[in-house]
């Protein structure tokens, strides 16, 4: 017994020793412990994208809290979900600093004369408005063209003008893929997109948008990012929030708006999605009753899928959304009270 006795402190206290010893050679790393998984960050603010940072590996999430370490000689490459910039981080620097939320200038839309004027009301619904592309830039110089249905109308006429390609086509229906057989648009090019209502052999209304494509080297900086986020093997959900960012970062709006809306149709229930996809709708100007309508739908699902999960910040954000929706829908009225 006495032998046991004394053999008790012995192991106790080498035990002690080695505990010390682990806790003293972990210091240095529990400052900023390695986050090799994808998905520990509860309010992120990027996404790592490159293997460039000392502690988080390609793919990880960037929390506030965080310091981006490039590794020596290295650079990471980061893209900031907030403030939608794509940033290359070549020193070390906090995470909450780097991807600080900018203040971004209002959009404006109005291109053309043309397009300045809101189209909500009856008007809209005698005008096959232009839905797809939206007004802005776009990456793709074969857009998919859809329009709003004109009561009544048996055809649609679509006209494309601008450099390299002008032509036009003759549909019954309110939406066209890009046809094969005539010229892309070009890299760097403003085009014009008419699209006339026929009932029988008689145009009765129409309406104009205009659409820029991509500078060529633009596209293919944006293709090269979108392109090593697919390669990172998020979950679809994930994925649609960092392309959304990634196209937001050139004001992409109707690639963004794709993604978005894609997720939806494959059944996404994460508020943030159709919060996001409120958003954008919010951001192609209100222009005609098409966005408001799809916008109110966004937000409504957001709001109940985010009390469902118990998200408190999502509901917040959808919240926010819909106060300001309600805002728009009530100026006009307060404008004819006043006069």
């Amino acid at each position: 017994m006495v032998n046991f006795m004394m053999f008790i402190p012995k192991v106790i206290n080498n035990t002690f020793m080695a505990l010390l010893l682990v806790i003293s050679n972990s210091s240095s790393v529990w400052s900023q412990p390695p986050r090799l998984a994808k998905g520990v960050c509860h309010d992120p603010v990027g996404r790592v994208i490159n293997g460039g940072d000392v502690h988080l590996s390609a793919g990880s999430l960037i929390c506030p809290e965080d310091r981006i370490q490039p590794a020596k000689g290295s650079m990471v490459e980061v893209i900031c979900l907030t403030s939608r910039r794509i940033l290359e981080i070549k020193q070390s620097d906090s995470a909450a600093q780097v991807c600080a939320e900018r203040v971004s200038q209002p959009r404006r839309l109005c291109i053309l004369d043309a397009n300045c004027r809101n189209t909500r009301g009856s008007e809209e619904r005698e005008n096959p408005t232009l839905i797809a592309p939206y007004v802005g830039r776009i990456i793709n110089p074969r857009p998919k063209l859809s329009w709003l249905e004109v009561l009544g109308a048996t055809s649609y006429i679509v006209q494309v003008e601008g450099s390299g390609g002008n032509w036009s086509k003759e549909i019954p229906k309110t939406s066209l893929e890009y046809p094969l057989s005539e010229p892309a648009m070009e890299w760097g090019r403003i085009y014009k997109i008419n699209v006339i209502a026929n009932k029988g052999d008689e145009p009765v209304s129409a309406s104009s948008s205009v659409t820029i494509v991509l500078p060529q080297e633009e596209a293919q900086e944006i293709n090269r990012v979108v392109e090593k986020i697919q390669n990172l093997n998020l979950s679809a959900d994930e994925l649609a929030i960092d392309l959304d960012a990634v196209y937001m970062s050139k004001n992409l709006l109707t690639e963004a708006i794709g993604v978005l809306e894609a997720r939806v149709r494959n059944g996404t229930q994460n508020p943030a999605i159709y919060r996001m996809l409120g958003d954008r709708y919010l951001e192609t100007g209100l222009l005609e009753t098409h966005s408001l309508a799809a916008a109110i739908r966004a937000y409504a699902e957001a709001v109940k899928l985010a009390r469902q999960k118990n998200d408190a910040e999502e509901l917040a954000k959808a919240q926010a959304g819909v106060k300001l929706l309600e805002s728009q829908s009530q100026a006009p009225t307060r404008t004819n009270a006043a006069q």
